[in-house]
């Protein structure tokens, strides 16, 4: 079946501030959406954006106690919060930046990635920063990186992926936006080999450091409000 220009599936993630000075907990975690076939009608149409409800800072503030059942009892880094889901435009206003990265893939079985978020969302009780992993919160809780891992795989992303590296460190479900991100370039790589026709595809610029180009009048119009 020959891929769509009108069927992307774009990944966006915004990267985590790096400051030697502190912590991760004091810093930025960064984040990552996946926005399935924006140019579908709304119905078939799923912009992935998970985020805790409320400020993160109390997550940042009581982990710093320095005791490991502190951490533990802390809501919202093992333990899940309320969640939100945002879109594009909230998703910018709440890093105060466009995404460093944004990538479309053009070969993921979307019916199955909408069917599985749609499953995944409807049973998911909360946001936590450690997300679903083998020994927390399975099926409980996810972390924005976690949910947008289950949807990638959904997807058919591990397709995409050379025989030698099908299981790399960097697509498990003990994830992080950087580490998607590092995925998401080798399949996008893999892609164009397999299918040279969607280099056309993309209307606009992807490029790690710069972002979309066609976001920056999105932008722009959120700092007017």
């Amino acid at each position: 079946m020959p891929l769509s220009r009108h069927q992307p599936v774009t990944v966006r993630v915004w990267i985590p501030k790096k400051d030697e000075d502190v912590s991760l907990l004091d810093g930025d975690f960064g984040h990552i959406s996946v926005e399935i076939g924006s140019d579908l009608n709304e119905a078939n149409r799923r912009y992935i954006s998970l985020w805790s409800k409320g400020s993160i800072e109390s997550v940042k503030r009581e982990s710093k106690i320095g005791t490991i059942i502190a951490a533990i009892r802390t809501p919202g880094l093992f333990s899940p919060v309320e969640y939100e889901s945002y879109n594009l435009r909230d998703d910018m206003l709440e890093e105060g930046r466009e995404p460093e990265y944004t990538q479309a893939l053009y070969s993921l079985d979307i019916p199955k990635m909408i069917e599985t978020y749609d499953k995944e969302i409807k049973n998911t009780t909360g946001w936590v920063l450690i997300g679903e992993n083998i020994l927390l919160n399975r099926g409980k809780a996810h972390s924005c990186s976690t949910l947008a891992y289950k949807i990638l795989i959904a997807g058919g992303i591990k397709n995409l992926f050379n025989s030698g590296t099908v299981s790399a460190p960097n697509l498990s479900s003990i994830t992080t936006p950087t580490r998607l991100m590092d995925a998401v370039k080798e399949a996008k790589r893999n892609e164009l080999k397999k299918y040279p026709e969607s280099r056309d595809f993309d209307t606009y610029e992807n490029d790690t450091n710069n972002g979309a180009s066609w976001i920056s009048g999105i932008f722009a119009s959120c700092n007017m409000l």
